[in-house]
């Protein structure tokens, strides 16, 4: 099976197809389905950051979504009518967890089998260790960096006051509503009034908060790892 990477060189349909199946199959109305620019840019998201999977691994991870075999964090477990990198984001995430588990124990993740506590405290550290690895090498740490802020904020170990929170929540909201202004000059009429309305509901709109958060618990990332690195201060030495 090739890799969605190697796809967007020879069969990108096939990676089209796979979206479009994967929306079908959490229930997306199809007034609903991805427009022509929403679709141009999730698979531009596909490409950069998820282009080790396989059109079978993603479809596979939203059918384990599905049925519920996934614990996809708490705010992202719902997709509010939207296919969204995102959501995509978060599931080959816990996609990848419920792997991971599912090869050291012959039982399956599920409601009543989740993956083991010791075993998912240390996969999230060996990868918050890694990526801090990385940053310090200048390397992105964008994937799954939600995750790894709030694994690294239930240690304890981000320490930010109320107004650093704060602080980095409007800026996160600044750069979705910028993001969203300029999707609102999208030539697509459809796209226009989807976005427009995302706009005049900015604040109580479920789908854009999840964004938002999204947005902050990365910079919130970004900020902790650079004052460790201030500081001189392995991450290792703390987990």
């Amino acid at each position: 099976m090739e890799k969605i990477g190697t796809l967007f060189l020879s069969n990108i349909s096939k990676v089209k197809q796979s979206v479009t199946e994967c929306c079908v199959l959490i229930g997306i109305r199809p007034e609903n389905m991805p427009s022509t620019f929403e679709m141009e840019v999730i698979l531009r998201y596909l490409n950069e950051s998820e282009r080790n999977w396989t059109c079978e691994e993603l479809v596979e991870a939203f059918r384990a979504f599905v049925i519920g075999k996934l614990d996809v964090p708490e705010g992202h477990d719902k997709h509010y009518q939207t296919f969204s990198p995102a959501l995509i984001h978060q599931v080959l995430y816990a996609y990848r967890i419920h792997r991971f588990d599912s090869k050291k124990k012959p039982v399956q993740i599920s409601a009543t089998n989740p993956m083991h506590p010791d075993d998912e405290d240390k996969f999230f550290r060996q990868a918050c260790i890694t990526a801090f690895e990385n940053f310090k090498n200048g390397e992105s740490v964008l994937d799954f960096g939600s995750v790894k802020y709030k694994f690294l904020d239930s240690c304890g170990l981000i320490k930010f006051s109320d107004d650093k929170r704060n602080e980095i929540w409007e800026e996160s909201s600044d750069i979705i509503r910028a993001e969203l202004e300029m999707e609102k000059e999208t030539p697509d009429y459809s796209d226009r009034k989807k976005v427009k309305k995302l706009i005049e509901n900015f604040e109580s709109d479920e789908s854009v908060n999840a964004k938002i958060v999204t947005i902050a618990r990365y910079r919130g990332l970004m900020e902790y790892f650079e004052s460790l690195v201030e500081k001189g201060i392995e991450l290792k030495d703390l987990l």
